[in-house]
């Protein structure tokens, strides 16, 4: 995720008495393992989990809506316009770090983001490849060091390409949240202004490989000083160069040179205003299910109006996975569907019938894949037991057909034991839509 809009800090491994607090439901059982899975979700929040501006509020004490988290919420948005994101920030040399006009540390999240990686590795669920890429992230730091101690001369460009599945196995690929289909890059290009603080500007390109991107170093006059080889092998580089034109924007300069088209990716403001309000409308309704242990009725309006889920108690798992279909689903349908329908109506969607908007890198939504938000550490300590656990009544988030839920609640009886069956096997969380494709496979045919 590009540096401008990463969230800042989040201290790992403190304050346990707050998720005993919002994990009030669970079982005795479940609270034997619980500092194991506080860790685990705690270093989740690193990589912009759904439900972290809620936690973040509730360790410190302050309101969940701030400028912070409007922040994250808009940028999460912009990653998530199929025709791609752009923004820019201000950064100031203070001391050892570079702070963002937002006050947020590069420094500091850049390192708790390595941290975090090593954290969810070590407990099994993120793949080496995702640490090693914070690792060569963490670099932009000191690169942006260099540049700014050598006088900042050009520009300082950093590439983040996806990797392609001959440098990553998909399934790999896909628990990091990459797309090997749309191949969506993140650049990032920085400047100094005439008041000597630092412009950055951050952009996506689609269809970006190693190849494609020889014509855009060609092009900038960049030679490379060692053979780029691969992605991570990039991502631990940074290029200074000196435009042609020093008023040239660096985006509209680099989509240029990679031949793609310089399309508009700016928002509708007035549905983002709308979508972001009922973000943290929302936000505070799950807040006070979580604290009252049942279901509220400003909560049975949200069920009413978009079909969202009611399993069981109110729960981590369950509040993380309603704050993730807002995120991933309702609001980018009305910010990239709705508003390209004029006279569409956008008071009433079943989330079951609508797609996932992907982000555009790993690190800027959970990395376990769509679905998997929904069971946290505690629920898989015992997988026999989650395959057998009736949840409700309401629509299968995989094959959208209506009945009886069982697990965390996602899944109708037939897509629940192909997931806990898959994980049992390969310890691996499918998506929905990887549960609803093995459902109709041959290897799973007794399933029905």
């Amino acid at each position: 995720m590009y540096l401008a809009q990463r969230g800042p800090s989040r201290v790992l491994e403190r304050n346990i008495r707050t998720m005993k607090l919002l994990e009030r439901q669970t079982s005795t059982k479940a609270r034997s393992i619980n500092v194991t899975a506080t860790r685990l979700l705690l270093a989740r929040l690193e990589i912009n989990d759904p439900l972290a501006h809620i936690i973040q509020a509730e360790q410190n004490n302050t309101e969940i809506r701030t400028t912070q988290a409007e922040q994250e919420f808009d940028t999460g948005m912009q990653e998530r316009n199929p025709e791609g994101f752009y923004s820019t920030e201000m950064y100031s040399d203070v001391g050892d770090d570079f702070i963002s006009s937002q006050g947020m540390s590069m420094r500091t999240m850049l390192d708790n983001s390595v941290h975090a990686a090593k954290v969810r590795h070590q407990q099994g669920d993120y793949p080496w490849y995702g640490v090693e890429t914070d690792i060569q992230r963490r670099r932009e730091y000191d690169h942006l060091r260099s540049w700014k101690d050598q006088g900042a001369p050009g520009r300082l460009m950093v590439q983040s390409l996806c990797p392609s599945s001959n440098e990553l196995p998909h399934q790999q690929a896909e628990a990091m949240g990459y797309d090997q289909h749309k191949l969506r890059s993140s650049i990032s290009v920085y400047q100094m202004n005439n008041l000597g603080e630092i412009e950055g500007y951050f952009f996506s390109i689609d269809q970006h490989t190693l190849d494609s991107n020889k014509s855009v170093l060609d092009g900038l006059g960049i030679v490379p000083s060692k053979q780029i080889d691969s992605t991570i092998c990039l991502l631990g580089q940074a290029f200074i160069y000196h435009p042609k034109d020093p008023n040239s924007s660096p985006r509209d300069e680099v989509l240029a040179l990679h031949g793609s088209e310089n399309k508009s990716v700016e928002l509708n403001q007035r549905l983002l205003a709308e979508s972001r309000d009922e973000w943290f409308d929302l936000s505070e309704v799950v807040r006070d299910c979580l604290q009252a242990g049942r279901y509220s009725a400003d909560y049975l309006a949200y069920v009413a109006r978009y079909d969202l889920p009611m399993e069981g108690p109110p729960t981590i798992e369950w509040s993380t996975h309603v704050m993730d279909l807002y995120r991933s689903r309702i609001a980018p349908h009305k910010l990239f569907a709705q508003a390209n329908e004029p006279g569409s109506s956008s008071t009433s969607t079943s989330v079951v019938s609508l797609p996932s908007y992907g982000g555009a890198c790993p690190s800027s939504t959970t990395t376990l894949g769509l679905g998997a938000e929904s069971f946290s550490a505690v629920n898989i300590a015992d997988i026999s037991q989650l395959q057998h656990r009736y949840a409700g009544h309401g629509g299968c988030q995989a094959c959208g057909v209506r009945g009886s839920l069982y697990g965390c609640g996602a899944f109708c009886r037939s897509c629940n034991n192909v997931w806990c069956w898959e994980y049992k096997e390969t310890n691996r969380m499918l998506s929905y839509q990887e549960v609803n494709k093995a459902r109709r496979s041959f290897k799973y045919r007794w399933i029905h």
